[in-house]
């Protein structure tokens, strides 16, 4: 007799998915959590030329920028694969080949 398990495999595909995001998004808090300290500690140092003429402040903060974009980049990777292993798995529950 065939079970439907959509339910538990949803729930299976949500967790990991979460799990990613919230790994991802404690990687990027402690980058962020470095320039805020740097801002309040040592405020000093944002001021230091170290790219091309941009100042420390100007060249962190770009690269949280485009390093949120990578993480995003990142997570939408694993997750599209999450799912495509999910289907996968499906259609070889369902007797079809993988």
């Amino acid at each position: 007799m065939h079970v439907n398990n959509t339910h538990e495999e949803k729930e299976s595909l949500t967790k990991r998915k979460s799990t990613l995001g919230i790994r991802l998004f404690f990687i990027y808090l402690f980058c962020y959590a470095g320039f805020v300290a740097i801002g309040v500690f040592q405020y000093e140092l944002l001021s230091i030329p170290v790219l091309g003429g941009l100042n420390l402040a100007l060249a962190y903060g770009i690269g949280l920028i485009l390093f949120a974009v990578i993480l995003g980049i990142v997570y939408n990777y694993y997750c599209s694969r999450y799912e495509d292993e999910a289907d996968q798995d499906t259609e070889v529950e369902k007797g079809g080949t993988a």
